[in-house]
């Protein structure tokens, strides 16, 4: 990885094509060296699993055409994206955070979420504190969970 701050190789999905180009500059200013997008959730998911080396990160909109951020994030969770680990970093992000998204995404241990729209300094303030979050791997807990 590239510094304290920063993440090298970061999975950026957003179904918006304006907000993905935001974002992965955002990204950039950050420090990070490789930005790779994705308009949905399949297309992310098909990224990590046929990545020559595992992403650092990824950042998902909670809000996809296909399956939501909350199930990809499940997906690298239990295990079946991989070769991410499933303690890997994982921020979700949306304009519409509730008190149901909010448990929802921390039932997942998710490591930070956005709302949109959000400066830089946020971004990289995220992914600073996103890097250093640790958690025990509930396998039950994230099988259990019911995504959108």
């Amino acid at each position: 990885m590239a510094s304290d701050m920063t993440f090298e190789r970061v999975l950026l999905v957003d179904g918006s094509a304006t907000d993905r180009a935001l974002h992965s500059m955002f990204l950039q200013q950050a420090g990070i060296s490789e930005v790779v997008e994705a308009s949905d959730a399949t297309q992310g998911f098909n990224l990590i699993v046929r990545a020559p080396q595992p992403f650092d990160a990824v950042i998902a909109e909670t809000v996809l055409s296909d399956l939501s951020g909350f199930r990809l994030l499940q997906v690298v969770r239990t295990n079946e994206a991989r070769p991410m680990r499933p303690d890997s970093c994982f921020i979700l992000m949306s304009a519409n955070w509730d008190a149901d998204a909010l448990g929802l995404a921390r039932r997942l241990d998710v490591s930070g979420v956005l709302l949109k729209p959000f400066e830089p300094a946020i971004l990289k303030q995220q992914l600073s504190v996103a890097r250093r979050r640790v958690f025990p791997i509930d396998m039950p807990r994230y099988l259990s969970v019911v995504t959108p």
